[in-house]
């Protein structure tokens, strides 16, 4: 066993860049969770967990390599030149090896919530290793029966946040940034017109849209058949076939809101 160390996010990717690891793993505990943590018991909370896969599972160290507490600490278990026991057939063998870390916290929906210094390490740490074209694999992918790292964390935009971050404060809805007051994105399915309205809510042809094409939406109303606001005072009829209406997340949208 090696002693455990804290460190934040940085100092782990220092350390990190002396291995190469083949991907990462990212679970959450389910147990404990955020209520077992009081900002101060990071190893009375890691001993717990070590003493249950030493004990009670037969194996040789802690499973993961670090453990992610809600404060943003990383906490070392297993030294990370070996083996995790992180997902069946995905372990790896001899040099070649994955990083497993363990989020404390139970990340089900309606449960505790992946958010502020725990979220933005465990970004950090997956950037690193995505800017290496290097795989970040939740538990379940590989395990169907489990929900870790949580049910109330989503693969897809969880992916999102990483390749964003870093940048300026900004939301992103599959790789386009959103802009403020914007509830929804329109694509264009087949050529369809762009009106522009006036004062008196007259329209005026613009031009031909070609299928493909994406708006952001700021808004929607009756007149003229129904139209979406596309910005600028542009404006695309809601035409059953020819247009496809899609709303963000309700996380998206709070994000948003924030901004």
């Amino acid at each position: 066993m090696m002693p455990y160390v804290k460190l934040n996010a940085d100092e782990l990717i220092l350390i990190l860049k002396q291995y190469d690891h083949t991907e990462l793993h990212v679970h959450h505990t389910w147990k404990p969770n955020h209520d077992n943590f009081n900002g101060k018991n990071h190893e009375r909370v890691q001993k717990g967990m070590r003493d249950f896969h030493v004990l009670t599972n037969k194996w040789d160290d802690i499973a993961q390599h670090v453990t992610l507490f809600p404060d943003g600490t990383f906490l070392t278990g297993r030294n990370f030149g070996k083996q995790p026991v992180s997902i069946k057939g995905y372990n790896g063998n001899g040099n070649s090896i994955p990083f497993a870390c363990e989020m404390v916290g139970d990340f089900d929906i309606g449960e505790d919530k992946l958010e502020g210094k725990q979220l933005d390490a465990i970004l950090k740490i997956a950037k690193f290793f995505n800017d290496q074209n290097k795989y970040i694999r939740f538990h379940r992918e590989n395990a169907p029966w489990k929900s870790c790292p949580g049910t109330g964390i989503d693969k897809d935009e969880f992916m999102e946040q990483v390749r964003n971050y870093g940048k300026p404060a900004q939301v992103y809805w599959d790789g386009s940034p959103m802009r403020k007051g914007q509830i929804g994105r329109l694509t264009i399915l087949k050529p369809i017109n762009l009106w522009k309205r006036n004062s008196r809510d007259e329209i005026n042809y613009h031009r031909v849209l070609r299928p493909g094409e994406q708006y952001r939406v700021y808004g929607f109303d009756e007149k003229h058949g129904g139209q979406y606001a596309v910005g600028g005072g542009y404006w695309v009829t809601n035409m059953d076939g020819y247009v496809k209406y899609e709303t963000p997340s309700k996380a998206k949208m709070e994000a948003l809101m924030k901004l």
